[in-house]
């Protein structure tokens, strides 16, 4: 039993007198080296999945209504049906994601902006000849985009906190 308050070697988090055990990880007040790293690596693991489960699901939902214009001016109705039925099946696998981000306000907000210029610049795409220099101007601005959109949300300050909060979001489940 320790009787002293006492750092977490595994999270950092402080704990009263007489609890064993980590309040925030549940790592043991003598825990060993090996215990530890097992601890540590299995949390930092599960933050690297929510992560990147995080990603995934954002990039998919900024990215579906171009990829439905795209579907729908391409003249091919399977194409288009299958792009609806993946869309139908992607939002029930991912219900409980799309619940959180019509909840988060700058995240809802920001992913309505980006997925409307993303729209914007395909329908401005089929207003352009096929042999104008603008198609050019066009590519560089949906590269830049790409690039400034995944900044704005996995890189800022913005980004990082509507991050934690899916993180808290999915540990609360």
């Amino acid at each position: 039993m320790v009787n002293y308050e006492w750092i977490c070697k595994a999270c950092g988090q402080k704990n009263a007198p007489h609890i064993e055990a980590c309040s925030s990880c549940a790592c043991h007040a003598s825990a060993s080296a090996s215990e530890i790293e097992k601890l540590q690596n299995h949390e930092g693991k599960k933050k690297k999945q929510i992560k990147d489960g995080y990603i995934k699901k954002l990039a998919s939902l900024m990215y579906t209504p171009f990829f439905a214009i795209v579907y729908g001016v391409s003249g091919r109705v399977e194409a288009l049906m299958l792009a609806a039925i993946v869309l139908v099946v992607s939002l029930k696998i991912n219900e409980n994601f799309i619940k959180f981000v019509t909840q988060d306000t700058w995240l809802r907000k920001t992913l309505i902006i980006l997925s409307a210029i993303l729209s914007l610049l395909i329908v401005t795409r089929l207003l352009i000849d096929d042999d104008s220099v603008a198609i050019n101007w066009l590519l560089a601005g949906f590269v830049g985009f790409s690039f400034g959109a995944y900044y704005l949300l996995f890189n800022s300050k913005s980004g990082q906190a509507a991050l934690a909060r899916y993180s808290k979001h999915i540990e609360g489940q």
